[in-house]
């Protein structure tokens, strides 16, 4: 990510037809997947924490109703102008322990170029950076949204793992009941 005033950002979406992906499941416990879900996405993209964004965190509890909303933004440095930030939204309720949740997964991937200095504003390095882009740098920002990409389809299949266990932990504990 480049510290800079005055920038040129290039954002593309890292899938062409699906801008932002939404996964939702509905269960016992829907609660428990918060601290889960954290912990994928620091394992997925291994980022350390200062890369994780608590965006907003809304936690309410009325009697045995539960209703909660919670954004992360996660950063991935490739190198010094290219990052992929995934905006993760979370968002359930539920009514004595049984409801759904929601996962909005918005995923972004930037390329920034600074334009502070003079020199930066000038034809002639915006004709040089140009060329630059072209001819070396656009085949790196291929390599890093397929890197993107493959994340991506990582942190969904880890999602889907956890809303598998989720539901078999809440049938192993409808089965016990029954007995």
């Amino acid at each position: 990510m480049v510290w800079a005033r005055s920038k040129l950002v290039i954002q593309e979406y890292p899938y062409e037809q699906r801008r932002d992906l939404i996964m939702g499941w509905s269960g016992k416990n829907p609660h428990k997947a918060y601290l889960e879900i954290y912990h994928i996405l620091k394992d997925v993209f291994n980022v350390p924490d200062s890369h994780i964004q608590e965006i907003m965190f809304q936690w309410d509890t009325l009697g045995d109703k539960e209703k909660f909303k919670v954004i992360w933004r996660v950063i991935k440095d490739f190198d010094a102008y290219s990052y992929l930030r995934v905006d993760v939204s979370l968002s359930g309720e539920s009514v004595k322990g049984y409801g759904r949740l929601n996962v909005y997964i918005k995923p972004r991937f930037l390329t920034e170029y600074p334009q502070d200095s003079l020199f930066q504003q000038t034809i002639l390095y915006e004709i040089w950076r140009r060329l630059w882009h072209v001819m070396y740098y656009d085949r790196a920002r291929a390599r890093y949204l397929e890197e993107s990409r493959a994340l991506l389809r990582e942190f969904q299949d880890r999602l889907k793992e956890l809303f598998e266990s989720l539901s078999a932990e809440g049938e192993e504990h409808v089965s016990s009941a029954k007995q």
